[in-house]
């Protein structure tokens, strides 16, 4: 006998075949007749139709039979054909002898095709029961192939098999679908029995009216019992139905009269195995038994034995009953295994060795069996105690990993004791939900940053127990971290789990309940946009228990069949989810009930207190069979749970809700908190406008003092008037206002150095009496003119946070103002009054932008309005003519010009290292003789541009004067040249999308393009190469077009560095390293820099602090060279390093030098972000080794010839490896471009430099082939 799981398929297939008749003339006439009747539209949800079957049984008194099968099927559908194109056969050598004698193929034109069954067929030892563990040879499956079957076809089958020697000696029995899930055209069963024996016991089950008619006839000694079933309909199967035998309409017959017979005779087959008991046998039960205090502790102490010592696995020696009788109980017990009846008998025995009424009992593991036909039709073995007359404590010993004596998921099933004077057939306990319960609790806090945290309790009982325990037994204790972490993740979204702790920690200790602990944590639980929100409830019952695997069960809108349920079963949930002050519930969903009597019963509430939300529920399945009706009602119960479910609370965002000495505690991250920010800006014309900035601050803490204390305003009176008025409330309610002896008015930095141009003022208000919780309230006014156009981005989050702001803009309704504004938590009004509109854009709630290094400029990722009137058509063709209205060469202009020599004979072309020679003289001598000094270009009016001579005679100039002075030297020399103003940002997509939808003047200087050299002036010292730019990748805009573009230097001229390392590595260790770095573009102009300027003695230092990166044993051979004269720029050195590699044991290992660089440059910090990371300069660099290995090594192959990390146009690194005889070759490089990357991608980077700063990475490993290793030397 085996389990239950392994059982069935067998099981059926001799229900299904149990029908075979003797050589009874097939009557094909009356199957191709049935076949008219037999099609697609009639029966639409049927693959195959049972055309006619005719079935023939002759028994004998002892039990034996002969059963002939004669039978058609017809295919209907694509899928009928792939599943009758292969037939199988289960049977049991031991018991059964079984031949195929026919198998035809009917085709739709009359012909008949006859399959050669040995050619087509193979007989097997059943694989199926090794699953199990169970090996019986005699277990067969025979499997036929049906080739070249086609929708339309008839197979006819006709098999016979004979019960050579019966299960149970004088008794036969049988059971017959008359119904299955495809259409019954005929069906016809007759059994021959004789008359001395006949069948006591005959049952129709669930008959389907008036489709079956039976006959009985005697005759010379003999009874012939015949049955006729026509036209009976399909069955829809249905989830988690009843097995078909049990619920359709069936016959069962059987020579018993009672069970009585089959429990006596499963006794009296028991007896003697169970009588085989040992010395050693009683010697553990006493073991077992001496120390425990009642009958309870016997009996469990005697269970757990068997149950966790005694392996289940078994083979098939007896010659009885095999499949039924048990081993001997002293070979299972020396053994240490058995299948479900050996470990069943030897407790059996154990447990009468201690003084108890036990039995070896019969079990069918599945739904209830019928009553009224006694037989030997079960599945499993079981034990009993006998605890009064006819009241058992039933037990199964083949549960491993259990705490109860018999698993709640055996519940309503049947089984019969096996007693010498027999019993009834009975039906298991149904197990109390309240017995089965799952008990979840948690508690959870939210901290005002959004990050959630938690603790969770699970207690698993009785089904709950057997399940997770089980599982738990088998499986890695990585896996049982990704089964609670996956469990976390569909609970609560984004969910990481901390710790994990199962107890007991064998989980086969079985005196110990099963409980797990886990913490988990998650990011970003409140949301960023402060509307209403849902706010997510700790609950893990769903994820978590039996009733979870249940639930998935209740899809079907109404059923026909009962549905079955594994077990009763309840989880009983609660959970406190602390939130923070500035986290206001709206609504709470109230309490909950439904209930379903004797199926469901279903309990929540949830409760919110003072920054706290409470909750508790159950559930419960309080029945392992529900009937039709009521599972109607109980569909209408789970919509009912479901629609109250999706109810969770409503939170929302309130900064100004929180209690005042809750404020610190409620933004632990912030030094102070914008209580009210209102700035409202009146346009008077398209150059000048008005802006009246008010603010209340307060001040949380002492960095809230130093960073508050002071308003620093910059402003240059040429074009701008400043005013301020501050008041500061301490908390005791004193108020002190801002005086003038409070006001200073200072110089900007660069005043002093640039007296030529209108002095920038820095208006300094030292605030009086700031403290922590004082509270700032402050009025700045501006008033602009003369500038080019109006534009604002105004970031509505900023380093604290927001409790009101509002930005309002009032301007005559001619005023063309295009407006951008984000999605959420911004509200708009518009206000007119005469011929001028008012809007105002109003927020709140906002949380502070977090601090992080390499963050970009708020405006590009944070919540902004954005506001322009401006058009850089317009504003490049003003800002053009201004500029262009300075390039007037004067005579000392035109003096220079042929000074530089920037006139060619026009009589002679002169070569292009000539022509490129006259711009590195013009370029270089502005370089050297006109200091960089002064206001940027958006700083000062362009009124306050200076003429070339003026920028000439004094020596310096900013960016616009510079570029005027380049302009005007090159239209002397006739050297056509256009303006680009340039921002400070980096080109990348996103940023240069929203400078091209609102326009804005970020333009800080100005560069002077030459078409005729693809040359970008005014950016560069006199060290770079021509062509080169330090505004390399920044977006500027044309002044020619009014186009934006993105500066990119003359081809060849980018900014790279690429080193090379020639490696000669000796075996001692030792390696002379030849090192060649080569500069482009902007690194080309930075090393010039320095080494042009180096003092010998500065050089001196730079180089032994270079060698020494290689080793403190590194020495300098020969002297560098240096030529920055040529491009690229070159360094050459080269390194002897007596301990470059260390060797040992028949191997060494080195460091691949300069290439941990590539790990520094992408330089990130915390494994995740929660703004952007901006890098606003390109980076490029390349590295090449050439290793000559010592003689008799090889490289340790641990990494792949080609490797690539990253992706095109974001950031990347590739590496090409290549190991040969005595040489090694590696090539890499990195590249990083201007990007914004996002928080979500910020892992790639973290990934990157990860991979890059691996010791495998940029370490090499080399082994002699010759030497010894330690392991060998042992």
């Amino acid at each position: 006998m085996i389990r239950f799981k392994k059982f069935l398929p067998l099981l059926l297939a001799i229900l299904a075949f149990h029908l075979f008749a003797e050589a009874v003339p097939a009557p094909v006439a009356q199957a191709l007749k049935l076949s008219e009747q037999a099609s697609a539209k009639r029966f639409p949800n049927a693959d195959s139709v049972l055309l006619y079957d005719e079935q023939h049984v002759v028994y004998q008194a002892d039990g034996t039979a002969v059963t002939t099968d004669d039978y058609f099927v017809k295919v209907l559908t694509e899928a009928g054909r792939r599943a009758m194109g292969t037939q199988s056969f289960y049977f049991n050598t031991t018991y059964e002898e079984f031949k195929l004698e026919l198998c035809d193929v009917l085709k739709p034109d009359g012909k008949t095709v006859r399959l050669d069954v040995a050619e087509n067929s193979k007989i097997a030892v059943s694989p199926g029961q090794m699953g199990s563990n169970i090996y019986d040879p005699a277990n067969k499956i025979m499997t036929v192939t049906i080739p070249e079957l086609e929708v339309g076809d008839i197979i006819r089958l006709r098999a016979v098999e004979k019960e050579i020697k019966p299960r149970v000696a004088g008794v036969w029995c049988g059971l017959y679908l008359l119904q299955s899930d495809s259409p019954v055209l005929e069906y016809r069963i007759t059994i021959d029995g004789p008359a001395d024996r006949p069948l006591k016991s005959i049952a129709v089950k669930d008959p389907v009216g008036g489709s079956v008619k039976f006959s009985e006839e005697k005759k010379d000694g003999r009874i012939l019992y015949s049955w006729v079933a026509t036209d009976v309909p399909q069955v829809i199967p249905e989830p988690d139905m009843p097995e078909l035998y049990t619920c359709v309409q069936r016959l069962a017959v059987s020579t018993a009269a009672n069970w009585n017979e089959i429990s006596q005779w499963y006794y009296a087959l028991c007896r003697p195995r169970l009588d085989a008991v040992t010395p050693e046998i009683k010697a553990k039960v006493g073991e077992l038994t001496k120390n425990a205090k009642t009958p309870e502790q016997k009996v469990m102490a005697l269970f757990q034995f068997v149950s966790q010592q005694i392996r289940y696995m078994g083979i098939t020696a007896e010659a009885e009953a095999p499949g039924y009788e048990p081993h001997d109980v002293s070979m299972t017990f020396n053994q240490r295994y058995g299948v479900c009846r050996d470990k069943a008998a030897l407790l059996v025995s154990m447990l009468e060795l201690a003084g108890f009424k036990a039995y070896p009992v019969l079990f069918m593991a599945g739904p209830p069996k019928d009553d009224e036909v006694p037989n030997n039709y079960f599945n499993h073995a079981v034990v009993a105690v006998e605890l009064a007359p006819g009241k058992y404590q039933l037990m199964d010993p083949t549960y491993e990993t259990t705490t109860e004596l018999f698993p709640s998921s055996m519940g309503n099933m049947s089984f019969l004791v096996a007693k010498p004077e027999g019993d009834a057939l009975r039906r298991s306990e149904v197990t109390p939900a309240a017995e089965n319960v799952m008990k979840i609790a948690t508690r959870a806090a939210v901290a005002p940053d959004g990050v959630l945290s938690g603790a969770t309790e699970l207690a698993f009982g009785g089904i709950n127990d057997q399940i997770y325990r089980d599982a738990f037994s088998r499986w890695p204790v990585d896996y049982r971290k990704q089964f609670f972490a996956a469990q976390l993740k569909r609970a609560i979204p984004g969910a990481t789990l901390e710790t994990l702790e199962v107890t007991p920690a064998d989980v086969r200790d079985m005196s110990v309940p099963l409980a797990v602990k886990l913490t988990f944590r998650a990011t970003e639980f409140l949301p960023e946009n402060p509307a209403e929100f849902l706010l997510q409830l700790p609950e893990f019952g769903s994820g978590f228990g039996a009733v979870s695997f249940m639930m998935g069960s209740f899809g079907l809108e109404k059923r026909r069949f009962n549905l079955l349920l594994f077990s009763t079963c309840a989880v009983e949930e609660k959970f406190d989810l602390a939130v923070p002050p500035l986290c206001r519930l709206v609504s709470v969903p109230g309490r909950l009930e439904v209930k379903v009597p004797g199926v469901l019963d279903y309990r929540r509430s949830l409760s919110a207190g003072a920054a706290m939300v409470s909750g508790s529920s159950r559930l419960s399945l309080d029945t392992v069979e529900i009937k039709p009706a009521q599972y109607v009602e109980l569909k209408q119960a789970l919509r009912k749970i479901d629609s109250l479910e999706r109810q969770l609370p409503i939170a929302k965002i309130d900064f100004a809700g929180v209690p005042e000495q809750l404020v610190a505690s409620a933004f632990p991250g912030a030094d102070s908190i914008l209580l009210d920010s209102a700035e409202t800006v009146t346009i008077h014309d398209a150059s000048s406008w008005t802006s009246v900035a008010k603010e209340r601050r307060r001040v949380l803490n002492y960095a809230g003092v130093k960073s508050c204390s002071e308003l620093k305003l910059s402003y240059n009176p040429v074009w701008e008037e400043v005013s301020v008025a501050a008041t500061v409330t301490a908390p005791d309610g004193s108020r002190q206002e801002l005086g003038e002896k409070e006001l200073n008015l200072m110089d900007a930095p660069w005043v002093s150095s640039a007296p030529r141009y209108p002095a920038e003022k820095v208006l300094v208000a030292s605030l009086p009496g700031v403290v922590p919780g004082a509270v700032i309230e402050s009025t700045v006014t501006r008033k602009v003119k003369e500038r080019p156009f109006f534009s604002r981005y105004v970031p509505l989050a900023g380093d604290a946070p927001v409790v009101r702001s509002s930005f309002a803009l009032t301007a005559p309704f001619k005023f063309d103002c295009r407006v951008g504004a984000p999605d959420t938590n911004l509200a708009v009004q518009e206000f007119v009054d005469s011929n001028r509109l008012t809007r105002i854009w109003k927020s709140g709630d906002t949380p502070q932008l977090p601090r992080e290094p390499g963050q970009a400029p708020r405006w590009m990722f944070a919540p902004t309005l954005y506001l322009s009137a401006g058009n850089y058509g317009s504003f490049a063709k003003a800002l053009s003519a201004a500029l262009q209205a300075k390039v007037r060469p004067g005579e000392k202009i035109k003096a220079l010009v042929g000074e530089l020599k920037l006139v060619d004979d026009p009589a002679v072309r002169p070569l292009a290292s000539e022509r490129e020679a006259k711009l590195k003289r013009l370029r270089d001598y502005v370089a050297r003789n006109i200091r960089s000094a002064g206001p940027g270009l958006n700083q000062l009016p362009w009124s306050c541009f200076s003429l070339p001579e003026t920028t000439l005679a004094s020596g310096y100039g900013n960016s616009a004067d510079r570029a005027i002075l380049l302009a005007a030297i090159l239209k002397a020399a006739g050297i056509e040249s256009r303006f680009v103003a340039v921002t400070p940002f980096g080109y990348a997509p996103a940023t240069l999308k929203l400078l091209s939808r609102y326009p804005a003047n970020w333009f800080s200087e100005v560069l002077v393009y030459v078409p005729a050299y693809e040359t970008y002036l005014n950016d560069t010292s006199e060290y770079a190469k021509v062509g080169a730019a330090r505004s390399e990748e920044q977006i500027g805009l044309n002044l020619s077009d009014g186009r934006l573009q993105v500066i990119r230097p003359r081809r060849k001229s980018e900014s790279s560095v690429s080193l090379s390392y020639a490696i000669d590595l000796r075996a001692n260790g030792s390696a002379e390293i030849q090192v060649r770095r080569q500069v482009t573009g902007t690194d080309f102009e930075n090393e010039n820099r320095r080494f042009a300027e180096m003092t010998p003695e500065q050089k001196r230092i730079f180089f032994e602090e270079l060698v020494s990166g290689f080793s403190q044993s590194a020495k300098l051979a020969g002297k560098p060279k240096i030529d920055f004269d040529s491009y690229p720029g070159r360094l050459e050195y080269t390194v002897r390093v007596p301990d470059f590699a260390a060797a040992a044991d028949g191997y060494m290992q080195f460091e691949l030098p300069g290439f941990s660089e590539l790990a520094q440059r992408v330089a990130t910090a915390e494994k995740s972000r929660r703004t952007p990371v901006w890098r606003n300069k390109p980076s490029r660099i390349s590295l090449e080794y050439r290793i000559h290995l010592p003689s008799g090594y090889r490289v340790v192959a641990d990494r792949p010839e080609r490797k690539e990390l990253g992706s095109f146009g974001s950031s990347a690194f590739y590496e090409y490896f290549e190991p040969g005889e005595s040489t090694l070759r590696i090539d890499c490089g990195l590249t990083l471009p201007v990007e914004l990357v996002p928080p979500l991608d910020y892992n790639k980077l973290t990934e990157l430099q990860r991979e890059l700063s691996k010791l495998a990475s940029g370490r090499i490993i080399l082994t002699n082939r010759k030497a010894p290793t330690t392991e060998q030397k042992r």
